[in-house]
């Protein structure tokens, strides 16, 4: 029985996607990359304005120095996974756009991306 199955038939949300067999971002990991840019442009602004020890400002520090550790730290493992986690999910980058940028099939990009979401959620929940 596969993950997303078993998940449902105990009566839990299945948060992770599956693709055939692979562990992919959760949702919320997904929602947290979708927001960093947004937080990050808010902290910076924050940071202009407010003394440093507002709390508004060092919540979203913390937010985004998560997303910044763990991307730096996919750097580690491969720089393009980081690259295909970046454009993708936070700068919102066309899957076509991506492929070409980097000089890869499509067929390419897909292997690589369930590659780089895997490590991604690996290093972001502490696996």
């Amino acid at each position: 029985m596969g993950m997303l199955a078993k998940a449902a038939a105990d009566g839990e949300q299945a948060t992770k996607t599956e693709v055939k067999g692979v562990k992919v971002l959760n949702q919320q990991s997904i929602a947290d990359l979708r927001e960093y840019k947004r937080k990050a442009a808010r902290a910076k602004l924050l940071s202009r304005y407010v003394v440093e020890d507002d709390a508004e400002l060092m919540a979203l520090k913390a937010e985004t120095g998560k997303i910044d550790e763990t991307m730096e730290a996919l750097r580690t493992v491969n720089v393009r996974y980081a690259e295909i986690i970046k454009r993708r999910f936070i700068d919102g980058d066309t899957v076509d756009e991506i492929a070409s940028d980097l000089c890869i099939a499509r067929k390419t990009y897909d292997r690589w991306r369930k590659r780089a979401e895997t490590e991604f959620e690996k290093l972001y929940t502490g696996l």
